[in-house]
């Protein structure tokens, strides 16, 4: 998704000014890092959430096992 879009600023300062389509761009750039960064940290924490739903069958499980094998 990466757009052109050149805006004429005008300015009273005789300093240069980035053209407001680069700072479009580094804006674009981050939001995208961020996106993905927020991405990671809701995967990561779905298997975490998925990992303690099944952890008490787990343990119940293993439980199950151990009995059996001291009946035997």
């Amino acid at each position: 998704m990466k757009s052109l879009l050149v805006v004429s600023v005008p300015s009273t300062s005789t300093a240069p000014v980035a053209p407001v389509s680069a700072d479009l761009a580094h804006l674009l750039a981050v939001n995208e890092a961020y996106l993905d960064i927020m991405e990671t940290i809701i995967a990561r924490v779905e298997r975490a959430k998925e990992q303690n739903r099944t952890a008490p069958q787990v343990v119940a499980e293993r439980h199950r096992c151990r009995k059996k094998q001291r009946v035997l």
